[in-house]
């Protein structure tokens, strides 16, 4: 028997995570203004580029060769959100 899935209520779609950005801002009401200092990272990593089917979304993904990851970590304190991903575009202008 394998470990329980933590995710697996947890939904998503390529592109701005609004709801993560809700949260974060709504959270931050409760932070110091150390917490609250952050860095923003980009990072590209090359994915498999075979196409594959999510049975649990009813979802075929790909064929993709790269993704994009935006991230916000504070500096002063122990978080880290990812804020936007997708595969195969470029990061919009919104977080450059």
């Amino acid at each position: 028997m394998g470990r329980p899935r933590r995710n697996t209520g947890f939904r998503t779609s390529p592109g701005i995570l609004d709801m993560a950005l809700q949260i974060m801002g709504s959270s931050a009401d409760t932070m110091t203004s150390l917490e609250r200092l952050l860095v923003m990272s980009f990072d590209e990593s090359t994915i498999d580029p075979h196409v594959t089917y999510d049975s649990t979304n009813d979802a075929v993904y790909g064929p993709n060769d790269k993704i994009q990851v935006v991230m916000v970590r504070s500096l002063c304190s122990h978080w880290k959100q990812p804020v936007f991903f997708d595969s195969n575009n470029d990061v919009p202008r919104t977080f450059q």
